[in-house]
């Protein structure tokens, strides 16, 4: 199994320290967290310490409904990648075309930087697989591969899968949404997996036994019928992830990158300085 460095605000030198050690085999890089000059170059740097390692590129287009927010926290994704991300409503991508221009411009971006693989974006699935978003996230799922297709790249692809916790915990409903994805005509390679946190209290929402048990579940059920699943913040999970059938999992030195939510991309709300946490393998158990 892969382990990925999930790329943040700061890290550069310990992703390159990393690589040299072989501690990792790859990083995912975050547009909110870097400009396109600078994106480039460090997949430059990235090559040249390792040439085999994976470069990817997570387009975070799940927070295009906070870009009409002013208040959000979107960093570069609204000044550096305006080429593919823009302020969208879920009303306008319950239009296909709304979803394919996306993907198409998507995939044109990343046709022109240096990744190893590609990774279509989608929308989160906040709340019920029963719902407008799980609807959305399916055509972006289903067309992925024909709009892909037309690049003529043979480059793997991977579509985000970004899931919260909330709707993680209707097991019959993610057993049908699941059934869904193991039977498409045109699939991906792969799917590029987050499974999130509704609020700020991202660990203790992910770290208990039925979120752990449906995301092992995915992994399994998407494993066995072919796909390659890269997990991303997947931190500690990683382990039990790589034994369902996992290609690889993700995690970064700070905390909003060892576990995702939403939250991360709201206005800092000042308070206490975020406690400190320890780790072990005695503490693992």
């Amino acid at each position: 199994m892969k382990l990925f460095a999930q790329h943040g605000a700061v890290g550069g030198e310990r992703i390159d320290e990393g690589l040299k050690r072989n501690v990792i085999d790859g990083v995912i890089y975050s547009p909110r967290d870097i400009s396109e000059e600078n994106l480039k170059t460090a997949f430059d740097k990235v090559s040249k310490i390792s040439p085999k390692a994976e470069r990817l590129f997570d387009p975070q287009l799940y927070a295009c409904f906070l870009a009409a927010r002013g208040d959000s926290k979107l960093g570069k994704l609204t000044e550096d990648y305006q080429q593919y991300f823009r302020v969208r409503s879920r009303s306008q991508l319950e239009r296909e075309q709304a979803v394919n221009e996306d993907l198409a411009r998507c995939f044109k971006f990343q046709n022109g930087i240096d990744v190893t693989g590609v990774i279509a974006p989608n929308i989160l699935i906040p709340r019920s697989f029963n719902s407008i978003e799980a609807v959305i996230s399916k055509s972006f799922i289903r067309n992925a591969k024909a709009q892909y297709s037309k690049l003529k790249s043979k480059k793997p692809l991977f579509v985000t899968l970004a899931i919260s916790r909330n709707a993680l915990t209707d097991k019959q409903e993610l057993q049908e949404f699941l059934n869904e994805l193991t039977m498409m005509e045109d699939p991906p390679d792969g799917f590029y997996l987050i499974a999130g946190a509704s609020g700020a209290d991202s660990r203790a929402e992910i770290f208990n036994a039925d979120t752990i048990a449906a995301w092992m579940l995915i992994n399994q059920s998407l494993s066995v019928n072919g796909y390659k699943v890269i997990n991303g913040f997947s931190d500690l999970m990683t382990p039990f992830l790589g034994a369902a059938g996992a290609m690889a999992g993700a995690t970064g030195w700070f905390s909003n990158l060892r576990t995702f939510s939403m939250a991360r991309f709201d206005p800092s709300g000042g308070g206490r300085l975020p406690v400190k946490r320890y780790l072990s393998i005695g503490l693992m158990n």
